[in-house]
């Protein structure tokens, strides 16, 4: 279920790069 956050996170924040490397 990670992946849908950090997909819905990622479309609504223009620095999905950013919340990706931070979840990662």
């Amino acid at each position: 279920m990670e992946e849908v956050v950090i997909a819905g996170m990622s479309g609504k924040l223009p620095e999905s790069e950013n919340l990706h490397e931070f979840w990662a």
